[in-house]
Parts: structure tokens; sequence; C-alpha cells
């Protein structure tokens, strides 16, 4: 491993052990999109929006085909079971209908036992989660900065920057693992 990449990873370490909440996008992080088509009987990443809300309506369960990444749920065990590296974690996830809400949180439950129900949280929309973590913070007088979200929409995490939210892209969650698990974080 060259110095510059092992500089970045003691950084992300050293920043986690900042870290007093996580917080998790839901679609494209902790949930790969599949849905099944109702139209095709096929599955489909996505829908328009009208064609959104008539899946989570019509749906039982819109989110039961949705895929849970190993290395997510390996990492959320991880953080869950060792206090010392994050002391709550939520989900934090933008969404415009109560069916699909449910079914998240129903998802989240299946493949995240360790996040509590009262730890998923909505907003109306993306924009609104940094204001969803700075009230949580100022609520339990906690700094931004040691808070962290989890995000795969990089106008999302330049919003959670400004506000001076601790922040991190979903696709450096791999290697931040690997690192928690060869400085013996996994037990």
């Amino acid at each position: 491993m060259n110095q510059i990449t092992e500089r970045i990873q003691d950084k992300m370490l050293e920043k986690i052990a900042n870290i007093k909440y996580i917080f998790f996008d839901i679609d494209g992080v902790l949930s790969v999109p599949r849905y099944k088509n109702f139209d095709k009987e096929e599955y489909v990443s996505g829908f328009t929006d009208d064609n959104w809300l008539k899946f989570n309506v019509i749906s039982d369960h819109p989110y039961k085909d949705c895929i849970a990444p190993k290395t997510m749920q390996k990492f959320v065990h991880i953080l869950h079971t060792n206090k010392k590296l994050c002391k709550k974690i939520f989900c934090l996830t933008a969404d415009d209908n109560s069916f699909s809400y449910n079914s998240k949180k129903r998802f989240i439950k299946e493949h995240y036992p360790e996040i509590k129900d009262a730890n998923i949280l909505m907003v109306a929309s993306a924009d609104m989660k940094k204001d969803m973590i700075r009230y949580l913070a100022e609520r339990d007088n906690i700094k931004l900065k040691e808070c962290l979200l989890i995000e795969d929409t990089f106008q999302t995490l330049i919003d959670a920057e400004i506000a001076g939210i601790s922040n991190l892209h979903v696709v450096g969650i791999s290697d931040l693992l690997t690192e928690l698990m060869d400085e013996s974080y996994v037990s």
C-alpha cells in the first residue's frame, strides 16, 4: 500500500473515531433498487413519479425484491457492536408516500435488525436531510462534525459538507470496512 492510500485510510479511521451519529441513506446505500415492474413482469431499478406511486399502492411490499448489500450489512453490524465507533445509527430517507416509507422500514428490519425502528427517519426531500441532522445534533447537544451522512447522491453530500456535517460517499464503505477489520473492530 502506498503512503497516500495509508494517509487517506488513517484519516477515515480518525474521522470515524470522532463520530457519534451515523445517518445512512436507504435508496442506493442500504438498498440496491430492484422492483418487479407491474406492467411488464420484469425487474426495473425505478419508475416515473406517477408509476412509483401506483407501484407503491398496488404492491404489498414494494422493497421486497431490493437487495441489501452484504458489505453494508457487515458495516452496520460492526458499528452496532462497537459503540466506540458510533453511539447511534440512523436511516435517513427522502420519500413522498407512506406506502414506500413503510416498506423501507420493513426492508430495514429484515436486513439490518440492528437499526431501531425509531431511528428510521423520513424527510420530504433530499435537501432536508442536512436540516434533520442539524436539528437532531442540536437536540442531543452534539457537534455537526460528530454526525456522518453516508449517501450516494453527490448534491446531498455537497449540501452536508457546506452545512458542516461529516459525510462519505457510499463507494468509500468497502475500503473503510477493510480498514476497520484490519484494526480488529470485528469480533
